[in-house]
């Protein structure tokens, strides 16, 4: 029996998209072979014991702090290459995610199961991959979100737990921080998004795809 090169960690929510990638990679030739997770506690709890065996993960990123925490922890190893494969829309996440470590950004809007296989064969390559709809996301970042990526990841995150309805108090005990701090950042991503009050700001969120 030939020994798998390279261990694929698949990190997805949804069952159809672990089946599907698991088929796409054991289908394709012996070279692969998957471990298939459906959150991120799991996926820590391999990497952090197995972490020299895997090559490759293929992570979705909702929910959005949990997936930056995995994202956080991978990028302390190095060996492992990071995929994000999310239905999210690429305008800010592509940009940002890419600026934070990952090596590429798939959407499942707009990529098929045979660029994923393509995108996976160029990265254990060591070579860049970016997708035609990662392209234009990039070009368009600096018209609508471009200003969004000089957010700290801390500001990011309190960007996110706003958009999902948390006031400020509720931003504070989750971040485990002052409220006057949130204050502080909530003012800061007014600031650099250009935003003139709530309303704006979780238009902006929803047009950036948080």
């Amino acid at each position: 029996m030939t020994l798998a090169k390279h261990n694929i960690l698949i990190v997805q929510p949804d069952l159809f998209s672990r089946d599907s990638l698991k088929i796409l990679f054991n289908l394709h030739d012996s070279s692969y072979s998957t471990i298939e997770v459906d959150n991120y506690s799991s996926a820590v709890e391999i990497v952090n014991n197995h972490s020299s065996k895997i090559s490759l993960i293929v992570m979705d990123i909702i929910p959005l702090l949990e997936g930056l925490d995995l994202i956080r922890v991978l990028k302390e190893i190095p060996s492992i290459k990071i995929i994000v494969l999310t239905h999210l829309k690429e305008i800010l996440l592509a940009p940002y995610l890419l600026k934070f470590g990952i090596n590429t950004f798939l959407s499942k809007n707009s990529t098929g199961l045979d660029e994923v296989k393509i995108a996976v064969d160029t990265i254990l390559r060591d070579e860049e991959y970016i997708s035609r709809s990662v392209s234009i996301a990039l070009k368009k970042s600096n018209e609508v979100g471009g200003s969004c990526l000089k957010l700290t990841e801390r500001e990011f995150q309190v960007l996110s737990l706003l958009y999902r309805g948390k006031t400020n108090k509720e931003v504070a005990q989750n971040l485990n921080l002052e409220l006057y701090t949130i204050e502080s950042y909530r003012k800061n991503i007014m600031l650099k998004t250009s935003c003139k009050n709530t309303a704006e700001l979780m238009s902006f969120s929803s047009t950036i795809g948080i």
